[in-house]
């Protein structure tokens, strides 16, 4: 079979189309090739026609592409396949192996444009960069996360289909289901979570969280007991602060056997003023309340002292009772020894 050079299958497919329709196929004299309209060839191929199209149909299921190559002697372009049934692929092909560049890490990369500006590129070392100014690879532009979003007001959304609950997983391993989990269950409660067990903890913060502004950890929930401090990393109770506490009113709750109104009972054994006199010369504080250096070393259990004070208050309205039935007495005596004067 004798074999048609380029040139003259060319032609013969110019004429072919020239007789079914004028201007069809048309090559200018420098070899570019125009379909539809011998004025407007802008390259090398330039398709003219409304709703024009271009078709690539790999026979036997194999796997088309377009390869758009600076260089017929490497293999590094920019190149879009479909691999049958299976996926397809845009690729940047070069691998960096030929020319060393420290400067710009979107080298290799590919850059995606609306309406002539750079909105999103997928860096040579595969982040992913979104924003206006983001592909520019160079000082605050660069992009610095896996996901990078980089635009005024920048946002990010996940909408769960069919009442869902969504939830963003930050993990170190993934073959273990422990991390930072941030979920949100339909209309009922959101949770964000460390989602480790705590197994082989040797710490008590081990699998717990912290809240921090300007890059300082302000709250912290330990991972064994759950307590929380405010102003510490080391709360030993369930909520520890550092620091003072404001508030409109404070409600502690109180069980009826601590409540000190068993000092008006008939069997409650007073103390003698005489002895409470005896106890506050030699120990420098009344019975029952917590010294000075006590208060100082241990801290105050504002509950207990707010009850202890409380039975004091009671004490001392006793011991007034006592006295003012005493003063009534003596004036009673006074009145009688004066009427029978």
């Amino acid at each position: 079979m004798k074999k048609i050079s380029l040139p003259i299958m060319l032609t013969m497919l110019f004429v072919q189309a020239y007789a079914q329709s004028p201007n069809a196929l048309y090559i200018n004299s420098i070899g570019k090739v125009a379909i539809g309209d011998p004025d407007s060839i802008k390259a090398d191929l330039h398709i003219y026609r409304p709703n024009a199209s271009f078709l690539l149909d790999a026979s036997d299921y194999g796997s088309p592409y377009i390869y758009l190559n600076r260089d017929a002697t490497t293999t590094a372009g920019l190149k879009v396949q479909y691999f049958g049934n299976t996926y397809a692929k845009v690729a940047n092909t070069w691998t960096g192996s030929t020319l060393a560049d420290t400067t710009n890490p979107n080298r290799g990369g590919i850059y995606f444009a609306a309406r002539n500006t750079d909105r999103m590129i997928l860096t040579g070392s595969g982040k992913l960069g979104i924003g206006k100014g983001i592909t520019t690879g160079t000082g605050a532009d660069t992009v610095a996360a896996d996901l990078h979003i980089f635009k005024p007001d920048a946002s990010f959304i996940l909408d769960a289909s069919n009442y869902g609950s969504p939830s963003i997983y930050l993990k170190r391993n993934e073959d273990h289901n422990t991390g930072l989990k941030i979920h949100y269950f339909g209309n009922t409660y959101a949770r964000i979570a460390n989602t480790w067990d705590g197994t082989g903890a040797s710490l008590p913060n081990q699998g717990g969280m912290f809240l921090a502004t300007r890059d300082t950890n302000r709250i912290t929930i330990t991972g064994l007991l759950g307590y929380v401090g405010i102003g510490t990393t080391c709360p030993d109770e369930m909520l520890t602060v550092n620091g003072n506490i404001k508030c409109v009113s404070l409600i502690q709750t109180v069980d009826v056997p601590d409540c000190p109104d068993y000092v008006f009972e008939k069997d409650y054994k007073l103390m003698p003023l005489k002895d409470v006199d005896l106890y506050v010369n030699k120990y420098k504080h009344l019975p029952d309340i917590p010294s000075a250096e006590e208060m100082s070393k241990n801290g105050i259990n504002s509950k207990e002292l707010e009850l202890a004070l409380l039975r004091k208050v009671e004490e001392l309205t006793l011991y007034v009772i006592e006295l003012n039935k005493t003063i009534e007495n003596l004036k009673s005596e006074k009145v009688k020894k004066d009427n029978q004067k």
